[in-house]
């Protein structure tokens, strides 16, 4: 019997198992995949998911890091930059097989290639059923995903309004109708319901996407032809899709025994689509409380606590993400007016980019100018 099992390898599970190995637990990591894997992301990882590891990020797995972000809308751009960097691009295929490297110098046990068809919560432990048989632990950290279904035996399934659809190809430089920076990030917004497009520099290729709310965004196939057709790509570039969570939206996240982390967790940053630092920090404060219950037998505790610690952490923080992305999209025209007009409204998100600023402390800061700066337009 293992104290936990740990449901996926990407950065929430990975780092929820390094976590546990490190605190001594007997950990089994289940992945459904053999990795290195595949996986449909625009790449980018920000300062903010990489202070939240104990290990540096090595050189090679950098393909660009990025100091400035265009925005366009509407036929017009800004551009913001600063001096420390907003994100290092990295391939996720080569960036999660590190972390679930890191893990397993802790001593973690994983099974690659062996799916989990369903689990089983009793009150002394949890069975985990897969397709090769089946394994007890005292608790298990579901960190699938968005896709992912075992996040349903602890809460509801997500409405339409509650989850976004992307779809993103990577284009080859010599595919690319025009050079782009290796160390900007171009996004155009007025792309689906609080949706964008991306073109992100990979090095030798770029990630070109679009993603939006799943109840606005009907036609994904055709709006992504659209958008590579709008930049000069190829519209039949290959486009693969995935799911993630609309951020900041209230739900429960753990049952006695089976704690959600990452996006299995609804952990995302609704208005960057940034969520590779929520699913590492989940994770590993998922271990951290799982831990400490089994050394104090305290577990009933266990649900309530690792709720309140992802909100004092950062919850108050997602919400009002969503909340600024609603605004931002339900008047797109008036909130770019402000960034391009003055330059210290974009300066300062670009604190909230670098985690320097919270999303709370920036509307402190700017709803009370708000009026100010429509009068000047």
């Amino acid at each position: 019997m293992f104290d936990l099992v740990v449901v996926g390898g990407g950065p929430a599970g990975s780092s929820a198992a390094r976590r546990a190995g490190a605190l001594g637990l007997r950990t089994l990591l289940l992945e459904k995949e053999q990795f290195p894997r595949y996986k449909a992301c625009g790449g980018g990882v920000t300062g903010q998911a990489l202070s939240s590891l104990d290990f540096a990020l090595p050189p090679r797995l950098c393909d660009a890091t990025i100091f400035a972000a265009r925005v366009h809308f509407e036929g017009r751009s800004i551009e913001a930059r600063g001096e420390s960097p907003l994100a290092a691009m990295v391939s996720r295929s080569d960036f999660d097989a590190l972390l679930l490297e890191k893990a397993l110098e802790g001593g973690v046990v994983a099974r690659m290639g062996e799916r989990v068809r369903g689990l089983e919560e009793h009150q002394n432990a949890v069975e985990v059923l897969t397709d090769d048989g089946a394994y007890e632990a005292t608790y298990v950290i579901v960190a699938e995903g968005a896709q992912g279904t075992l996040k349903r035996t602890v809460r509801r399934k997500d409405r339409e309004d509650e989850y976004g659809v992307c779809l993103v190809s990577e284009i080859r430089n010599e595919d690319s109708p025009r050079d782009y920076r290796q160390d900007t990030i171009e996004v155009h917004f007025g792309i689906g319901g609080m949706g964008y497009g991306w073109v992100f520099p990979h090095g030798e290729h770029l990630s070109v996407g679009i993603g939006g709310l799943a109840s606005s965004l009907r036609s994904p196939k055709e709006i992504m032809a659209g958008f590579l057709r709008d930049r000069g790509f190829d519209p039949h570039h290959r486009a693969r899709g995935h799911l993630i969570p609309v951020g900041g939206v209230r739900r429960t996240l753990a049952s006695s025994r089976i704690l959600l982390a990452g996006d299995a967790a609804g952990f995302l940053d609704s208005f960057t689509g940034e969520g590779i630092a929520y699913a590492i920090r989940s994770g590993q404060i998922a271990a951290e409380v799982i831990s400490g219950s089994l050394l104090s037998g305290r577990h009933p505790k266990a649900q309530g606590e690792y709720q309140t610690l992802c909100e004092k952490e950062f919850g108050s923080n997602l919400r009002y993400s969503l909340f600024l992305a609603r605004i931002m999209h339900r008047f797109p025209g008036i909130f770019f007016r402000l960034l391009a007009s003055h330059q210290e409204v974009i300066d300062n998100f670009a604190k909230v980019a670098t985690a320097q600023w919270s999303y709370g402390h920036y509307l402190r800061w700017l709803i009370p100018r708000l009026p100010g700066y429509l009068l000047q337009r």
